[in-house]
């Protein structure tokens, strides 16, 4: 081999060694800037989804102050003014008559004192912390019974208990879909299922009221449907509405247990 051609080598393999590890140092900093920016991105969505959770929970918040003010102004009112015409029925010369609605009044007061300690444990937001899903679902179900709809709840798997931050919006889900069986459904009969695996929770709500067109026209009232939407994708849960009129309503709510580090 030339001498000439040696000496060129001999230069030209380290140059060309120095360039490859420029360009790999160059493509190394390159990959680093990119995962700096997605880790970026990533920080402004968690964020984004924090500052949206936390809105969702104020607004829980109100719409659970408005319902306990409803309550109290129509429901309790109502209770008072009865006891009130009930005292003032009273006929103290017939003692026997007396005694029989003295013990009407005090049966009256008994069960407005009971669902007023209810309504109160109910104002506290933290609530749904203290207790289970599961025990918040049977109560919220125990209700329906004041409304004559019957009620059947099943549990598949072994339950296994969510983080209160998932606990809270799935139960508040739960409420919204039993208030649109009571509210709008006309149903005589509602079951509750849920399913646990390894993977999740499946949570699925049927009734077999009138059902309604879905998806629902721009110009209907459909608040509590997209509630229901909207606190799911939060959570990272997909929810599925099936319905028609005269078919009955299922909403199935699925999330997967993972979700949880996701949105912590």
């Amino acid at each position: 081999m030339p001498k000439e051609l040696q000496y060129t080598l001999l230069f030209a393999f380290p140059i060309a060694l120095l360039g490859l590890f420029g360009l790999f140092i160059y493509y190394l900093r390159l990959s680093q800037k990119k995962a700096d920016g997605l880790q970026s991105i990533m920080e402004q969505l968690k964020a984004q989804n924090t500052t949206e959770i936390e809105t969702v929970q104020k607004e829980i918040y109100r719409q659970s102050l408005h319902k306990i003010a409803t309550e109290i102004h129509d429901d309790f009112g109502q209770r008072l003014s009865l006891i009130k015409l009930m005292l003032s029925a009273l006929e103290p010369e017939n003692e026997a008559d007396t005694r029989a609605q003295i013990d009407d009044i005090k049966r009256v007061t008994a069960d407005a004192l009971r669902d007023l300690r209810t309504l109160a444990h109910q104002l506290r937001h933290d609530q749904v912390n203290r207790i289970s899903l599961l025990d918040g679902i049977e109560h919220e179900l125990s209700r329906l019974k004041h409304v004559r709809i019957l009620t059947q709840f099943e549990i598949n798997g072994v339950p296994r208990a969510f983080d209160n931050k998932t606990s809270l919006f799935l139960f508040r889900i739960f409420q919204e879909s039993l208030n649109n069986v009571v509210a709008h459904s006309m149903a005589r009969s509602c079951i509750v299922t849920l399913t646990y695996s390894h993977e999740g929770l499946v949570i699925r709500i049927r009734d077999d009221g009138i059902g309604f067109t879905y998806p629902i026209p721009p110009d209907a009232n459909g608040i509590g449907l997209a509630n229901i939407q909207k606190r799911s994708r939060l959570i990272g849960a997909e929810v599925s509405i099936q319905t028609a009129p005269g078919n009955g309503t299922k909403i199935t709510v699925d999330i997967p247990y993972a979700m949880q580090t996701a949105i912590a």
